[in-house]
């Protein structure tokens, strides 16, 4: 395993043109999901082009494992392809000429690889396809080859830049299983820019949110989106393992991602579920309503 760990400083112009500064100093656990999260043009794409090494940060560093990466102080910055990264852009950046096998390929020159690559490829649903080319994909199937891409030269770090914004919401959650999924087999460290808070809670184990270039919170995605600090109410899709009344409440049991938890909703609000239903938990703060979907 590998511990991550840096510092940027770097000042840049938002989307609307306005200047501000990065400011963050984080270190990410090792072998689990992070998020950055937080609105467009707060500089959370701009922090995995810092670490993948696409830009430069005026002031600060980046370490793995003590193996500097990037040090404005001495001088240090290792170009891309030396750092032990795999990026999953939200374009996907497939290339159109290539095949299946041929994106797979082109990410290793290990012909030690092929082992691995047919494990991705099975995981992942698309063997039987290493021929065909990536306009002959589904989109799912076209995320699901980018991210098998990603990973097949072990990167120690996956970046992923909102990968699944564009996807409707029942391919989205398919794609979130599969992820899951590899990450329990292959126990990568990631870090993932999303503004999605109900895909930020149902895959992440650590959370930052940024605003304007600075970090204003940190911690698990219950204490940073379920806490009372929040400020905007989240919708989070979950599925229903118990329930429990009394006269007034029930208390819900459910299962989001990797983790269950409960919580109390009014009797009326739960009169139309039953056990296995997926629903909505819409929460601000203490407060939680529940919706069948």
């Amino acid at each position: 395993m590998n511990r991550f760990e840096g510092s940027f400083r770097k000042t840049f112009q938002g989307e609307k043109g306005e200047e501000f500064s990065l400011d963050l100093d984080f270190t990410l656990p090792e072998g689990k999901i992070t998020v950055i999260f937080g609105p467009s043009g707060s500089g959370k794409s701009t922090i995995l082009r810092l670490i993948a090494g696409l830009d430069s940060a005026h002031s600060g560093y980046f370490k793995s494992s003590g193996e500097t990466w990037f040090s404005a102080e001495t001088g240090i910055n290792l170009p891309p392809q030396e750092r032990k990264t795999g990026f999953l852009f939200q374009d996907l950046a497939l290339f159109p000429h290539l095949t299946v096998k041929g994106n797979m390929n082109y990410a290793t020159n290990k012909k030690t690889e092929s082992i691995r690559i047919k494990e991705l490829l099975e995981m992942t649903e698309l063997t039987g396809l290493e021929h065909r080319y990536p306009h002959e994909l589904s989109g799912g199937q076209q995320q699901r080859l980018a991210l098998a891409r990603a990973l097949v030269g072990e990167p120690s770090l996956l970046l992923l830049d909102e990968p699944f914004s564009a996807l409707d919401r029942s391919v989205k959650k398919r794609i979130h299983e599969e992820f899951l999924k590899l990450h329990n087999r292959f126990g990568f460290t990631a870090l993932m820019v999303t503004h999605d808070i109900s895909e930020a809670y149902r895959l992440a184990e650590h959370a930052i949110i940024l605003k304007e270039g600075k970090k204003v919170k940190e911690g698990t995605p219950e204490e940073v989106f379920l806490g009372k600090t929040l400020s905007t109410r989240i919708q989070i899709p979950v599925k229903v393992l118990e329930m429990e009344s009394d006269e007034i409440h029930t208390l819900l049991t459910v299962e989001e991602g990797r983790r269950t938890f409960r919580v109390f909703v009014d009797n009326d609000e739960a009169q139309n579920i039953t056990i296995g239903d997926e629903v909505i938990v819409a929460a601000k703060a203490s407060e939680a309503l529940v919706f069948k979907v």
